[in-house]
């Protein structure tokens, strides 16, 4: 059985890269099981292992400055489906024949830094594990963050100016988490940079994420890369949410494709500003195929 994770700073293209590489087997040989993997463990009664105040999945399992392993992916990650789906009586996931599984993967965020699990994929390549990180502009991901969790233009006051400087600074560091690993470790996988507008780039990128992996690249992913275009889930959640204020939510877009950067400022100007000091991100993205990002 292929063993994948798909590791992410939140809104960064987390479905996406787990769909795509998912394709590599037909639904019946496949796993991918949505939600918060420290939930799981949460509900399950386990116990983290710190009391830290932001909480992250790498506190349910350890790697006690070890490698990444097969035995380390079952324990905490794949025993979640029957331990977890069976105590919900959940017959999607808690029925599952692993012998007749070819495919886990599984997804959650980082959302600390320097945890555990960082610090293992520092020393270590993982054996029959394989780490796909996804990569986008911060600004956007910071931004759906803010609209998702927060609505900031209609209620700014549930998101006060620390606690966005905070948020942006602890972003920056997770980035600087991400794209500063071994990358014979991990593999990047960038969602919107330049060269994406190209199809034969989405192909090789993709290609490449499946090579990483040791999946075979057929028909079906490479479809699925020709057809690559962007899909924000978080829009369809924020009209689903609230109707009135999705018309913000798609002037920001806009005017960020059009490098407004008056209005981007006007609404983002917090975080524009944090971003656009810290040159080191900036070196570290372009060595991943970002250009001219406009808050540089």
């Amino acid at each position: 059985m292929k063993r994948v994770f798909v590791w992410t700073i939140q809104h960064t293209g987390t479905f996406f890269a787990g769909y795509i590489i998912s394709l590599g087997f037909p639904k019946d040989r496949r796993v991918y099981p949505f939600g918060s993997l420290a939930e799981r463990h949460q509900k399950l009664g386990h116990l983290p292992t710190n009391s830290a105040p932001i909480r992250d999945f790498s506190d349910y399992c350890p790697t006690n400055d070890k490698k990444i392993t097969a035995e380390w992916f079952d324990k905490y990650v794949v025993s979640l489906v029957t331990d977890h789906y069976s105590a919900i009586k959940d017959e999607l996931y808690s029925n599952i024949d692993l012998e007749n599984i070819d495919l886990f993967i599984a997804h959650e965020h980082h959302h600390r830094p320097g945890t555990q699990l960082l610090e293992s994929l520092k020393k270590h390549k993982p054996d029959n594990v394989s780490f796909i990180i996804p990569m986008r502009d911060p600004l956007l991901s910071l931004h759906t963050k803010l609209w998702r969790e927060y609505e900031v233009y209609k209620h700014p006051e549930t998101a006060t100016p620390k606690f966005r400087e905070e948020l942006a600074t602890r972003w920056i560091k997770l980035y600087h988490d991400f794209l500063q690993l071994p990358k014979e470790n991990i593999f990047l996988f960038p969602i919107d940079t330049p060269d994406l507008c190209n199809e034969k780039s989405r192909i090789k990128l993709c290609e490449n994420a499946y090579k990483f992996c040791n999946i075979s690249f057929g028909d079906t992913p490479k479809n699925a890369a020709i057809k690559w275009k962007l899909r924000n889930s978080t829009l369809v959640a924020a009209i689903d949410r609230n109707e009135t204020s999705a018309p913000v939510w798609t002037e920001f877009k806009e005017a960020y494709k059009t490098r407004n950067i008056g209005y981007v400022k006007d609404r983002l100007g917090i975080e524009f500003s944090i971003l656009q000091k810290s040159e080191s991100l900036k070196k570290l993205l372009e060595q991943v195929g970002y250009r001219d990002l406009l808050w540089w």
